[in-house]
């Protein structure tokens, strides 16, 4: 029983980046809601997901003897697909994200005058 639980904390390490990576987006949507952070949310709670599943529960499925190999390998491709259309939903609104801001920089540049300090 101890082998398991050590098995399961260790597992739980992978899930610190992703876990990050989510608060972060929790806290970016909870400042403004628009297409990018919706996008952004989604694609790491995805992510959290699909890590949790993969990093934890399917090791203990496996141990547990209950599952074949074919019905494992079935879980990892689907857990696969769900997981590129998280990966796909986070990159669009990281885009967004970042032409956004290099829209605002443009804008907020044009209001300050030029420096004309030659070093």
């Amino acid at each position: 029983m101890s082998d398991l639980l050590n098995a399961v904390l260790l597992s739980l390490t992978s899930l610190i980046t992703p876990l990050a990576i989510f608060i972060a987006t929790c806290v970016y949507i909870s400042k403004k809601v628009k297409g990018d952070s919706i996008l952004l949310f989604s694609g790491s709670l995805i992510a959290l997901v699909t890590s949790a599943v993969s990093f934890v529960l399917i090791p203990y499925f496996m141990r547990s003897g209950n599952y074949s190999s074919l019905e494992i390998q079935k879980i990892y491709m689907v857990i696969g697909v769900v997981s590129f259309i998280g990966g796909i939903c986070f990159a669009v609104g990281f885009f967004m994200l970042v032409v956004n801001a290099i829209k605002d920089n443009k804008a907020a540049s044009i209001n300050f005058p030029k420096n004309d300090l030659k070093l």
